[in-house]
């Protein structure tokens, strides 16, 4: 698997993407948990993630510690990461708290539906393997929120509402990803947070973040345009 590494600069967050590097560069032996990390494929995700992040805000892995077990950078750089199948993804802000995460379309996730489904919880136009994998994804990042502020994990501390879908021109972004996102009003742990999933085209992957909502922001998700506004205006690096 390889998709171009790939820089979403949005407003108040950012993601970079990238398929699995094939060694762990030097100057990352021995930072975050390289040395804690008994498994080869294991050690390259969270290598990739470091190059990742340094290419996000370089310098910045050399400055991550983890915090609940959660990566943090300095005071005021939240941080996420996540891979799934040979590709990872870190998600950064600097306004607050945030979660991310890949999840492939699992024919098997309708079997245990029951165990991350909240009676709240919507869904979406889509097909129903793909909201509940919408669903699935947008808690997972969910549950990294909770664990940075050192509250037990529960898929029932993660409520997603009002999954509104928004569809771009298409060819919209010509890198395998952005056609469609699904907006999504999330509560954790009662904390209000909007969230975003779209999905990575070429591989099949869903790509989910959450981040804070601003204090007075409406809970009900935002008019479809004026998110396609924003994605349309932030800014897509390969490199």
């Amino acid at each position: 698997m390889h998709v171009r590494r790939i820089i979403i600069d949005c407003e108040r967050f950012k993601i970079g993407i990238s398929s699995l590097l094939e060694e762990i560069p030097p100057k990352y032996d021995g930072l975050g948990k390289i040395n804690t990390i008994s498994n080869h494929r294991r050690r390259l995700q969270h290598a990739t993630c470091l190059y990742l992040l340094d290419n996000l805000y370089p310098g910045s892995a050399r400055e991550l510690r983890y915090y609940n077990g959660c990566p943090v950078v300095g005071n005021n750089l939240n941080v996420s990461f996540t891979h799934d199948d040979g590709l990872c993804a870190v998600a950064t802000s600097q306004s607050g708290a945030i979660g991310i995460d890949l999840q492939r379309p699992y024919p098997a996730i309708e079997k245990v539906r029951k165990r991350f489904m909240h009676p709240l919880d919507s869904v979406t136009d889509a097909p129903y393997l793909q909201s509940l994998t919408i669903l699935w994804s947008l808690k997972e990042a969910g549950l990294k929120i909770l664990l940075a502020r050192g509250i037990p994990k529960s898929f029932r501390k993660v409520v997603c509402l009002n999954i509104e879908t928004v569809r771009f021109p298409k060819g919209f972004y010509d890198i395998g990803l952005i056609d469609t996102i699904w907006v999504s009003s999330v509560l954790v742990n009662d904390d209000k947070f909007y969230g975003y999933t779209t999905i990575i085209k070429s591989l099949d992957m869903y790509l989910s973040v959450l981040i804070k909502e601003k204090t007075g922001a409406p809970l009900s998700g935002s008019h479809p345009g004026a998110i396609a506004a924003k994605w349309r205006c932030c800014k897509i690096i390969q490199f």
